[in-house]
Formats: C-alpha cells, sequence, structure tokens
C-alpha cells in the first residue's frame, strides 16, 4: 500500500471503497456514527491522495501487540509479515498506536512517543527528516489501520471473535484519524 511500484497500491484504491460498502452493510447495526464519517472521508478520496516518492523503510503494515511476541528477558519478536511493504516508519508507529492504546489514553501521550520515535531517529543517524515530516507521516499513517480493518474483515471467514476485533480496529483507527484531522493530509 505504501510506494509500491507494482501498483498494489492502484488496486486497493479500487477495491477498498467496495470493500468499505460491504463492510458497512455488514456492521450496520453496530457501527459507531466516527468509524462512518471517517470511512467516507478516506474510502471516498482514495484517487486524491498525494503521489509520494517511494520511501526507502520497509513497514510492517499490520503493527499491532498481538504480533508481537514478547521473551521473558523483554525480548521482542515481530511476526505475522505478509502484508508488509514500504512506506515510512511514522505509519507503523500510527498503526500501533491507533490499535494500542485507547483513544483517551492515546492523545494524553501519542505526541511525545512519536517524537520520542523521532529522536530516536536522529540519535541513530538519519539525517533530512524533520520533526514537521515526522508528524506528517504520523497523521497519514492513522489511516492505515482502518484500511486493514476493513480489508481483513471482508477477506476472512467471518467470525464472532473477528468481527469484535475488527471493529475494535475500525473504531480506534477511525477516531485516530479524526482526532487529528488526517483528512487534511489526504489531499
Amino acid at each position: 500500500m505504501h510506494g509500491d511500484p507494482e501498483g498494489r497500491g492502484a488496486l486497493l484504491g479500487e477495491v477498498l471503497p467496495m470493500l468499505w460498502a460491504g463492510f458497512q452493510e455488514r456492521y450496520a447495526a453496530v457501527l459507531e456514527p466516527h468509524v462512518k464519517q471517517a470511512g467516507d472521508l478516506y474510502f471516498g478520496r482514495l484517487d486524491a491522495r498525494p503521489e509520494r516518492a517511494p520511501a526507502p523503510t520497509i513497514t510492517h503494515v499490520d503493527y499491532r501487540l498481538d504480533n508481537l511476541l514478547i521473551g521473558p528477558d523483554g525480548t521482542v519478536t515481530v511476526v505475522d509479515w505478509q502484508t508488509c511493504g514500504t512506506g515510512t516508519g511514522p505509519s507503523d508507529v500510527a498503526y500501533f498506536l491507533g490499535a494500542g492504546l485507547l483513544p483517551e489514553v492515546r492523545r494524553e501521550v501519542e505526541e511525545q512517543l512519536v517524537r520520542d520515535y523521532f529522536d530516536g531517529l536522529v540519535a541513530g543517524g538519519v539525517t533530512g527528516y524533520d520533526w514537521a515530516d515526522c508528524w506528517l507521516d504520523y497523521r497519514r499513517g492513522t489511516w492505515g489501520g482502518l484500511s486493514m480493518a476493513v480489508l481483513a474483515s471482508m477477506s476472512v471467514k467471518r467470525t464472532d471473535r473477528g468481527d469484535e476485533m475488527f471493529l475494535a480496529m475500525a473504531t480506534r483507527h477511525a477516531r485516530h484519524a479524526l482526532d487529528l484531522d488526517a483528512a487534511d493530509v489526504l489531499t
């Protein structure tokens, strides 16, 4: 989805609006209004997303707590790499925070966590990438979770557990994008 030269993003740009329509139909009885609002904003503007040069970062694209194995010694192993692509690191940060934190907690800590991430990039030697670009990429990344919730829910066998997870993802990620006025970065 992010900076792919093979056109996967273009294909998803055609398919995701159709999946969004099915998602709304499937979950109509329980879909929160802010999810519909965010989804209509995002999936209605996929063709208007700005063209960006391919980014140099490998991204997980489904970077959430249940795709991390944490060992007794604190080591972390990231699993479930089948959706990886190229993009910007802050998109995985946005996905992780949007999925893993309740909105009220996320709002309190997210700017500092993203600043800590940015400071780590700088300390690691990254140059030519400033805080404003990092924050913009983070805001753009808020849409990834909503995309994944719709794409995955409409692509796998339906289960009660899956419905609960996909609705939680859609609810949190939609709130995240709306909280950060991320519709502004779509055009």
